[in-house]
C-alpha cells in the first residue's frame, strides 16, 4: 500500500528528536512492505533559529517532500496559510511525479495540518485519516472552533486518538466517532543490552521538555522527603525548556545538589543509554496525551510511575510494570513504595513489546486504512 504522511512536525537535522514518533510511524510502516512518503511544512520559529544557531530554512530532514519555514508564533492564520499555499505547492508537484501511483491513503498527524488533507480529498479523491496528539484539544473550545478542526474530523475516513481517554474526550468535544490507537515504539531499539542490576543507590530518571505541565517540581520535591529520610537516591532529569532555572533554584533550596542532575537535551541514542543506567522511570506530567517515554522506558525494563494525567492511564495497564497515582498528594506518598518495591524488569520488557510495538500496532493500523 503506498501511504503519504503529512506531519504537523517531524525530525530534522538541526531537531532529530521533534515528533520522532511520527518517524517511527512511519518505520513501523515500511517495514511491513509500504511504501510511504511524508510531505507538507512543519514550522521553525525565531526560538529554533536561535537555539539552533541556523537561519537555514527549506528541506532540513531526509524526507524530500518536506519543508521547513519560518513560522511566527502567536500569528496562526498567518501561518496556516502559509503552510497551505506551499502544501497544495508541493502536493501537486507530488501527484504530478506519481502520476498512475498515488497514495491510497493520505495520514495525517493532527488536525491542524488536515486541511491540505481534506483539499486533496475534494479535488483528487484520495481519503484522508487523522491521529491526533495534540494535548491542547484538552482545553479546546470545540463551540467556538476558532481553528475549524470538527469540519476535518467530519470528513475524515478516520479519526485516531493515542489514549483512551483522549478518544472518549475527543468524541464527546467534536460529535465525532475516534477510535483509540497508541503510537508504535521502536522497542527493539530502545532493549538494553545487559540484564539489569540494582545496587546500593536508587536511580531515578525523568525525560521530557522543561515546562510547567511535565510537573519537575513535583519529583524533585518528592525525592527530597525521601533523601531526607536516609534513601541513597539519585535523579536525572534529561530535557531543556524554559523552567531550567526555577527547577535548579528549588534543587539548591533543597540542598540536592549531589541528588539532581541536569542533563540537558540528549540525541535518542544518549537517551537509550540514560534509561539503561536507570533503575525507575517518572513521569510527573499534568496532562499527557499518550506519553511515549513511559513507553520506552519500559522497553528498556524500567519500572515507570505517572500522575493520572489523560494518557497514562492508557499505558500504565499493570501493577506489575508500574503505578500510577491520581494526584500530586498521592505521587509524594506513594514514591518510596514505587522506589522499594521488587519489579521483574524481563516482564516489563515483554509488556511493552506485546502492546506497543511495531508488530504489536501495525495490523490494528493498516485496518483502519482498508
Amino acid at each position: 500500500m503506498k501511504v503519504l504522511i503529512i506531519p504537523y512536525n517531524y525530525p530534522t537535522k538541526e531537531s532529530p528528536n521533534r515528533a520522532v514518533f511520527i518517524k517511527d510511524h512511519k518505520d513501523m510502516l515500511e517495514l511491513l512492505g509500504n511504501d510511504v512518503d511524508v510531505l507538507g511544512v512543519i514550522p521553525k520559529t525565531l526560538s529554533d533559529v536561535i537555539r539552533n544557531r541556523s537561519f537555514r530554512f527549506g528541506r532540513l530532514s531526509h524526507e524530500k517532500w518536506l519543508i521547513s519555514v519560518f513560522a511566527i508564533k502567536g500569528l496562526h492564520k498567518v501561518n496556516r496559510w502559509l503552510f497551505h499555499t506551499v502544501g497544495k505547492y508541493l502536493l501537486k508537484k507530488y501527484l504530478t511525479k506519481h502520476k498512475g501511483n498515488w497514495p491510497a491513503v493520505i495520514h495525517v498527524h493532527n488536525a491542524t495540518s488536515a486541511e491540505l488533507a481534506l483539499w486533496c480529498s475534494i479535488k483528487y479523491g484520495i481519503p484522508y485519516v487523522i491521529t491526533e496528539h495534540s494535548s491542547a484539544l484538552w482545553n479546546y473550545d470545540a463551540e467556538k472552533d476558532l481553528q475549524g478542526l470538527r469540519h476535518v474530523y467530519q470528513k475524515s475516513k478516520a479519526n485516531i486518538a493515542v489514549s483512551e481517554n483522549f478518544a472518549l474526550h475527543l468524541k464527546n468535544k467534536f460529535k465525532c466517532d475516534f477510535q483509540f490507537l497508541p503510537n508504535p515504539v521502536d522497542t527493539v531499539f530502545f532493549s538494553c543490552p545487559n540484564p539489569k542490576k540494582y545496587g546500593n543507590t536508587i536511580k531515578l530518571i525523568s525525560v521530557g521538555n522543561l515546562t510547567k505541565n511535565k510537573n519537575h517540581q513535583l519529583a524533585i520535591k518528592s525525592i527530597s522527603t525521601l533523601f531526607q529520610q536516609g534513601l541513597n537516591i539519585e535523579y536525572k532529569i534529561v530535557g531543556s525548556g524554559p523552567e531550567l532555572i526555577l527547577l535548579k533554584k528549588l534543587v539548591d533550596k533543597l540542598e540536592m545538589q549531589n541528588v539532581v542532575t541536569f542533563e540537558g537535551s540528549k540525541t535518542r541514542r544518549e537517551v537509550k543509554a540514560l534509561l539503561c543506567a536507570s533503575d525507575r522511570f517518572l513521569l510527573p506530567s499534568i496532562a499527557e496525551t499518550f506519553g511515549v517515554v513511559l513507553i520506552e522506558a519500559m522497553a528498556c525494563g524500567l519500572p515507570v510511575m505517572a500522575l493520572k494525567n489523560g494518557g497514562s492511564e492508557s499505558i500504565i495497564t499493570s501493577a506489575s510494570v508500574g503505578l500510577l497515582v491520581s494526584g500530586q498528594q498521592e505521587f509524594t506518598e506513594k514514591l518510596e513504595v514505587f522506589c522499594t518495591r521488587f519489579y521483574d524488569s524481563k516482564n516489563i520488557t515483554s509488556f511493552a513489546n506485546e502492546s506497543f510495538s511495531f508488530s504489536a500496532i501495525s495490523k490494528r493500523q493498516l485496518d483502519i486504512y482498508q
